[in-house]
């Protein structure tokens, strides 16, 4: 469960009082809040301090204002208030400079903590498995229990009697035998990620799904050396992050005609705008090279990466000029200072701090590593 609120303090300078002598409030007591609502409110004649001794509350006022209890709050006389928990073993202590108990107020209408359950969590990665084929195939896949995320980068592959192509994925549930059989036709490249997880919608089971706006980060790592560290967790991320756009696809109200058409237009412009990318020379592309390609405004690219891919352009063009980087330490005779130079890095050092943020550990120590597994 979690909490989500945007305090706003300078509207609520009736309940908290400002440079208070804090030493002056000397007789205390403790409440142990176990209670996410109420219709009682407390209120003391005179100001009193509200700190949190453990666990985490909400302080709540009759407007049904709402503040995390993150450290010690003033409260003016008079104010009508409440604690609430959210969390367990909540324990908090008020404190009056003189002894005094507080009214007790009810209310009509009860207050009570909204909290957001995370729906979909993915608990664990199993396995993360490429298969390229150039020849007819056919395999019948046993039940396991765990869930099956299938993908088609090139080629054609087909599950029972669902045929998927590039940019299209089908889910497979835990408990499920299928066929799978590769089109001899073309090079099929299929990856298949199998992983545990909990709150995915039924609907997306089973099913062909269009994730070909959605696919580049996975394809990315697929192709990415995953004794780096922290590889599996960027994998366990995007998938998350797939299935969480999946499932919004899902509880969206329907749109009207017009925004279904725009819609569909920035499906097809971001896809083509992957596809230039990822075509293009990675080391000279500029992100004004796709305003000019596509005819668009620096801001419309923008909105489009921070919707799609939740990053700026930039920021997408310089992880794949530095996946290329770790590409060129593990397959040429190039040196660091040279590959730095060949990917446009203005200098080494630059290219190895963006490097080590990136991947927490230099490019040196990235290529003697490898030296050390072949």
């Amino acid at each position: 469960m979690m909490f989500q609120a945007n305090q706003q303090f300078n509207h609520a300078t009736n309940f908290f009082l400002k440079n208070v002598q804090l030493k002056d409030f000397i007789h205390h007591r403790q409440i142990k809040i176990t209670a996410n609502h109420t219709h009682t409110l407390f209120q003391f004649e005179t100001a009193v301090k509200v700190s949190p001794l453990s666990g985490l509350a909400l302080l709540v006022f009759r407007e049904n204002q709402q503040y995390l209890l993150d450290g010690e709050y003033i409260l003016a006389p008079n104010t009508t208030f409440n604690i609430l928990s959210l969390s367990d073993d909540v324990l908090v202590q008020l404190s009056t400079k003189t002894p005094q108990e507080p009214q007790l107020i009810t209310i009509e209408n009860d207050i009570h903590v909204t909290q957001h359950t995370v729906k979909i969590q993915v608990q664990e990665l199993l396995t993360a498995v490429s298969y390229q084929f150039q020849e007819f195939h056919q395999i019948e896949v046993k039940a396991q229990a765990h869930y099956e995320l299938l993908f088609v980068e090139s080629g054609q592959l087909t599950i029972n009697q669902a045929t998927l192509t590039k940019g299209q994925a089908i889910l497979i549930a835990p408990n499920t035998t299928y066929q799978r059989l590769y089109d001899a036709s073309e090079k099929c490249l299929v990856h298949t990620i199998r992983f545990n997880a909990t709150g995915i919608d039924k609907r997306l089971v089973n099913t062909i799904l269009d994730i070909s706006t959605l696919i580049a980060p996975l394809l990315d790592l697929m192709h990415q050396d995953f004794t780096a560290p922290l590889q599996a967790d960027y994998l366990s991320l995007h998938v998350h992050s797939l299935l969480i756009a999946l499932n919004q696809r899902l509880i969206e109200p329907a749109s009207e005609q017009t925004t279904s058409m725009q819609e569909k237009y920035e499906d097809e412009l971001f896809a083509k705008i992957i596809d230039f990318i990822h075509s293009s020379d990675i080391t000279t592309l500029k992100v004004s090279d796709l305003v000019q390609q596509f005819n668009i405004s620096r801001s419309t690219l923008q909105h489009l990466f921070n919707k799609y891919q939740h990053v700026t352009p930039k920021i997408y063009i310089n992880q794949l000029r530095l996946e290329k980087s770790r590409q060129l330490i593990r397959e040429s005779n190039l040196s660091i200072t040279e590959i730095a130079t060949q990917l446009g890095y203005g200098s080494l050092q630059y290219f190895s701090r963006a490097f080590s943020n990136t991947y927490n550990v230099s490019p040196s120590e990235y290529a003697k590593g490898y030296a050390k597994r072949l």
